[in-house]
């Protein structure tokens, strides 16, 4: 999996256009499953990131989605429960509006998944396994 900068700053804009009962409620969290070119696109809410985690990754299963080829989109900050929902499920790469805990970038790093930060405002931070973020 290799996905530009560009392609996840869109990513997360799509992920924050699909909250809906966030804009009605301001008390959901977001989390989205798609392709590097935004082909695939599955969002879920819940009052958990948990819960919409799992969720996603539910959808993608049972549409038969190659969670290998995906980005994890997060409204919140990356847990090490959030990482290890991604490492159990296959997918490479977590992507987050808000910081990583240190236990996460820890497990992050050992476990092999890229973690990419404060992707808002044009910019981004990439914490571990940079490989997979590449310039376009």
């Amino acid at each position: 999996l290799a996905v530009s900068g560009a392609a996840l700053l869109t990513l997360m804009d799509r992920l924050q256009e699909a909250q809906v009962l966030y804009r009605d409620t301001g008390g959901t969290h977001a989390v989205a499953l798609a392709s590097p070119d935004g082909r695939v696109f599955i969002p879920a809410e819940d009052v958990g990131r948990h819960n919409a985690m799992d969720k996603v990754i539910g959808r993608a299963v049972f549409t038969r989605q190659d969670l290998t080829r995906m980005v994890a989109l997060l409204s919140g900050r990356i847990s090490f429960e959030m990482v290890l929902k991604c490492v159990r499920a296959g997918i490479p790469m977590l992507a987050a509006v808000s910081a990583p805990t240190t236990m996460a970038l820890e497990l992050a790093q050992e476990l092999n998944l890229t973690t990419v930060g404060f992707v808002r405002e044009q910019r981004l931070n990439i914490y571990t396994h940079p490989k997979r973020v590449i310039e376009a």
